[in-house]
């Protein structure tokens, strides 16, 4: 806890997501392979870190990683008293023996025997990337950032879980931890400035933290003033990067995924992480399998590339749609596969819209987006294309078309049913129709519906060409007679 609140980093370099990979890939060899760090040195094959860190790496990407790495110092002091300045992040060489090209690695002194003190579980992964990238615009945030990191490095991320707790600290205990300035005779301090820093300052200088997301708000005391009685931390633990997620697989296994433009490709293992990661019980991808976590990035890659979204959360997730493409140029493809994948698994929105469509409709958009891929690779995709216009034309099956209503202006006939017999109705209104002139342009059919002395369905018809307000007038004085309302054909 002390060297995590302790460590400050004196160099300017711009750390990378790939040089936080190497790094974290050589810490992580070494607690494995020598937990007490009793080892001076250690050695692994090239080929193992480059595998580690992807198919497409290059020998002489990390060779650069690694001289940049080396010249990284930190400065920290211990809670026993002394002070370390401008030590390396770590030594490393090349050792070459025919062929095979050795990594070979030391942690400075006072690095290594702090690991060792700690012990595996007692320290946390302090993540460069934030401190040094693009700073902290506060220098009160650094030393809170190692606290909470330090908290989340407690717990576990669990899938299907809220993986959320909360702190509660004391705004007297926070000015001490991270330095704030306080009047040195009266303790006092400005809790207007500490407050907005908690709240809002610290929060994003550590939106770009991996590990975990914060947000805080401060608890008020019930009493006059509102007087605030501690800032409420509430950290939730992301799902774990994909470098510390760690797998053995032969070479058969390593065929994963598939192949696809240079620019969207993604490593063949990361699919074999994901269903250790994310694929166990409790999660909601527990019965996904590596090919079908494949098939459900091919859908979010290609509904990105087409701009057109599948669910709501085209518009609103990191990395969905436009945002998905802006993380895979500013990260790579793995990178932002990875964080697609978390998402979900954390919320589920594009995979919970699949598994709620019928069979046909999902397997259309996965072959869809299956073919973009090998149309990106110029592959022939006849057949499937064949494939997945059959499963579209059972999905879009034209429905009848909706028929215009029929009007006085659009009708043929209009049929009017009457209640009276026929000799009435010939008498009073037959002979009186045959009487009437009309100033209307367009002709249409008068049928007059009636039954008969013997029950049968009788009909009178007549050609008429009345106005609108002609029409009217004649319904109207026909009301009495007449059953319902007319009906126009």
């Amino acid at each position: 806890m002390a060297m995590l609140q302790g460590v400050k980093v004196e160099s300017d370099h711009a750390m990378t997501a790939f040089d936080h990979g190497v790094y974290e890939y050589l810490q992580s060899w070494s607690y494995e392979h020598d937990k007490n760090m009793d080892e001076r040195a250690y050695r692994m094959s090239m080929s193992t870190l480059r595998r580690f860190l992807g198919p497409h790496t290059k020998t002489v990407d990390i060779i650069a990683s690694l001289e940049k790495l080396g010249e990284i110092k930190l400065s920290y002091t211990l809670a026993s008293g002394p002070h370390f300045i401008s030590v390396k992040m770590i030594t490393s060489w090349l050792e070459v023996k025919g062929e095979e090209t050795v990594v070979g690695w030391q942690w400075p002194e006072p690095i290594r025997e702090l690991m060792r003190d700690l012990g595996v579980g007692r320290y946390a992964h302090i993540e460069l990337v934030p401190l040094t990238t693009d700073g902290m615009s506060s220098r009160y945030s650094a030393p809170l950032y190692k606290w909470l990191a330090f908290e989340a490095a407690q717990r576990k991320w669990k899938p299907g879980q809220s993986n959320t707790f909360e702190l509660l600290i004391e705004p007297g205990r926070l000015v001490s931890e991270i330095d704030f300035p306080q009047d040195q005779e009266t303790g006092k301090y400005n809790i207007g400035k500490l407050t907005k820093f908690a709240t809002s300052t610290f929060v994003e200088d550590t939106k770009n933290v991996r590990k975990f997301s914060v947000a805080v708000k401060p608890e008020y005391e019930a009493v006059r003033g509102r007087k605030i009685s501690a800032y409420k931390f509430t950290i939730t633990v992301n799902p774990p990067s994909m470098h510390n997620v760690r797998v053995r697989y032969g070479k058969a296994e390593f065929r994963r995924g598939g192949k696809d433009d240079p620019k969207y490709q993604v490593r063949s293992d990361t699919w074999l992480k994901a269903t250790k990661a994310f694929g166990v019980e409790g999660s909601p991808m527990q019965h996904l399998v590596h090919w079908k976590i494949f098939d459900l990035w091919l859908v979010a890659l290609q509904e990105a590339l087409d701009n057109k979204r599948l669910t709501p959360g085209f518009e609103t997730r990191q990395y969905r749609g436009e945002s998905l493409l802006m993380a895979m140029e500013a990260e790579g493809a793995d990178f932002a596969c990875w964080g697609f994948l978390s998402e979900e698994v954390v919320e589920p929105d594009l995979l919970e819209h699949l598994e709620m469509l019928p069979r046909h409709e999902r397997s259309y958009i996965e072959i869809n987006a299956d073919n973009g891929r090998r149309d990106r690779v110029g592959w022939r995709t006849d057949r499937r294309r064949k494939v997945s216009k059959k499963l579209h034309d059972a999905i879009h099956v034209p429905g009848p078309v909706a028929e215009e209503p029929v009007t006085f202006e659009t009708c043929s006939k209009a049929h009017v049913y009457f209640s009276l017999s026929v000799d009435e109705l010939e008498s009073r209104i037959f002979e009186k129709l045959k009487t009437l002139r009309w100033k209307g342009s367009r002709t249409f059919t008068l049928v007059s519906h009636y039954a008969d002395e013997n029950g049968h369905d009788g009909t009178w018809n007549i050609d008429i060409h009345p106005t609108y307000e002609e029409w009217c007038a004649v319904l109207n004085k026909l009301s009495a007679a007449k059953k319902g309302t007319e009906i126009y054909s």
